[in-house]
């Protein structure tokens, strides 16, 4: 005898409360007013408030996507005038780098014929203080009159002749801007000039280097630089050896006072 247990299954009932139940549901699809009266009866606010929410949700979520293309948008312009400007900085530099060559190229030419330049300038100022001596340093001496080469060079020889002046002195002499004669104070005197555009050491030292050789030959001497400038350097050493600086008119004694 089989003892096994046996499965019973029973078949769905359908009984009053299952048509009830199918009845409510109908009534539900058909009525949302009363679905959702059910939903608030079953469901915690919450619940109730989720499709508001995830209404606002996407609402929050396109404005941001909007934004987005915004920024982006702005960021194309952005970058499209800083492509521009890069653009423009990069011509400039360029234009600067040609500039600079240009100038260079300009400042090398000039440089090259500053020389010239130079002996050009200073030959006119020589010039002109040796044309006009008698007006330049009236201040100085009366009654100037500018040794020319001839007589500059008569002196020379002489002096070579018996011994006064070595070669090289005698050179000295002959290469001085301007020598001329006047008189201070009732004496002979003999001036003797370096002129230069901008008046150096250099140019006082040999204003009174010949100064001082003259003077074994003809006696007393006034070493004189005329120009329109002189440096600092050049000022004090005047100073100290006694040369007169004669400066776009202005006469001035060695110890620092005007005269005119």
């Amino acid at each position: 005898m089989d003892n096994r247990p046996v499965l019973l299954f029973a078949a769905p009932y359908h009984g009053p409360m299952d048509e009830q139940i199918r009845t409510l549901l109908r009534s539900l699809r058909n009525d949302p007013e009363a679905r959702g009266a059910l939903l608030r009866e079953l469901l915690s606010d919450r619940f109730l408030d989720l499709p508001a929410r995830v209404d606002a949700i996407e609402q929050t979520l396109q404005q941001l996507v909007e934004a987005q293309v915004r920024t982006q948008q702005q960021l194309d312009v952005l970058t499209q005038r800083v492509v521009a400007l890069t653009q423009r900085v990069d011509a400039l530099a360029e234009a600067q780098t040609r500039t600079e060559i240009a100038v260079q190229t300009l400042a090398d030419r000039f440089a090259k014929h500053l020389p010239r330049i130079d002996m050009a300038v200073g030959y006119v100022v020589e010039r002109r203080y040796d044309e006009r001596a008698s007006a330049y340093f009236a201040p100085i001496a009366r009654r100037i009159r500018v040794l020319g080469r001839e007589a500059r060079d008569d002196l020379v020889e002489q002096a070579l002749d018996d011994g006064t002046l070595t070669r090289g002195e005698a050179t000295a002499l002959r290469l001085t801007d301007t020598i001329a004669r006047g008189r201070r104070d009732g004496e002979p005197v003999y001036l003797v000039v370096e002129a230069s555009y901008t008046v150096d050491e250099g140019d006082v030292d040999r204003a009174a280097d010949r100064a001082d050789l003259l003077g074994r030959l003809v006696g007393t001497t006034i070493p004189i630089v005329a120009g329109e400038y002189i440096d600092e350097d050049a000022r004090r050493k005047a100073e100290e050896k006694g040369v007169w600086r004669v400066l776009d008119g202005i006469v001035t004694r060695p110890d620092g006072l005007t005269v005119g």
